[in-house]
C-alpha cells in the first residue's frame, strides 16, 4: 500500500522492506527500538500496585497526551504528538493501548498516586501501562512501535503485546510480522527469538542518534501450522501465568 516515509516532526522512518538483505543501510531508524531511558527522576516510597484486570483497546485521540508519557518514561527520544495524531489517521495502521482496570484500592499508596500517577496518566480514568502500533504493509505486519511503563516491566505486559500482534496478523491472514531490534538489545531480542522471529538481515548505521546497527527479525510463515502451534503454546503458557490479562 502507499505508505510515506517521513513522520512529520522527528527523525524520519525509513519503509522496511518486506524481507531485508544484509549489507543495508545507513538507513533512518524505525521507532519502535530505542535506548532506554535513563533513570527516572521521580522518586517513589513505594512499587506501584499490581493490576489485576487488563484491557486493550484501540488508541484515540485523547490518548495521546498519557501515551507520550508513557513513551518518555520509556525511551528518551520519544514521538511528537503530531506524530501519533498522523497515524491515528493512516488507514494501514493500528494502535492500541494497555489499561490497568482494576487496581486494588488498599495498595494505591499515596507516594505512589502523588508521583508515578501524575506523571504517567495524569488523572481520571483507568492508567495507560503500555501500547502497540502496528502498520499493514502487503502480506506483512510491521511492529512500528512498542513501549510499557518502566513500573509494569518485567510483568509480561511486553509478550502480551507481541502475542496481540500475532492475533492481528492471523487475522488479516498476513503471512509474516517483522521488526528491528539493537544489535546491543539482548532482552529485546531473546524475547522476539523466544516468540519465533529470527534474523533476516541487518542495516548498517540504522540508528542515527549513534549509529549502531540493526537487525531485521522476521517470524516464520504465519499460515504454516507449525507456526501457529507454536504461537498457541505460547499464549496458553502466558494466560496460565498472568491470568489477570486475559480476563
Amino acid at each position: 500500500p502507499p505508505y510515506r516515509d517521513e513522520h512529520p516532526g522527528r527523525v524520519g522512518v525509513a519503509r522496511i522492506p518486506r524481507v531485508a538483505r544484509a549489507g543495508e543501510g545507513p538507513a533512518r531508524r524505525a521507532p519502535h527500538e530505542r535506548r532506554e531511558a535513563p533513570p527516572r527522576r521521580v522518586a517513589m516510597t513505594t512499587d506501584p500496585p499490581r493490576p489485576t484486570r487488563l484491557v486493550l483497546r484501540d488508541m484515540t485521540a485523547d490518548d495521546v497526551g498519557v501515551v507520550r508519557r508513557v513513551e518518555r518514561a520509556a525511551y528518551p527520544d520519544a514521538w511528537s504528538r503530531r506524530t501519533f495524531e498522523h497515524e491515528l489517521r493512516n488507514a494501514f495502521a493500528r494502535y492500541l493501548v494497555a489499561l490497568d482496570d482494576g487496581v486494588a484500592g488498599e495498595r494505591r499508596a499515596v507516594a505512589w498516586r502523588r508521583g508515578w500517577r501524575r506523571l504517567l496518566f495524569g488523572t481520571g480514568g483507568p492508567p495507560v501501562i503500555g501500547f502497540v502500533g502496528v502498520w499493514f504493509m502487503g502480506d506483512q505486519l510491521h511492529i512500528a512501535t512498542i513501549a510499557v511503563d518502566p513500573a509494569r516491566q518485567g510483568d509480561g505486559l511486553g509478550a502480551r503485546l507481541l502475542l496481540t500482534c500475532f492475533e492481528l496478523a492471523f487475522e488479516a491472514e498476513l503471512e509474516t510480522i517483522a521488526l528491528e531490534v539493537r544489535v546491543s538489545n539482548a532482552n529485546a531480542r531473546a524475547l522476539y527469538e523466544r516468540y519465533g522471529f529470527s534474523v533476516a538481515g541487518r542495516l548498517k548505521g540504522y540508528y542515527t542518534d549513534d549509529g549502531e546497527d540493526a537487525l531485521v527479525m522476521v517470524t516464520a510463515a504465519l499460515s504454516e501450522p507449525s507456526t501457529r502451534a507454536r504461537v498457541e503454546a505460547l499464549r496458553a503458557r502466558h494466560r496460565e501465568r498472568y491470568p489477570w490479562m486475559w480476563s
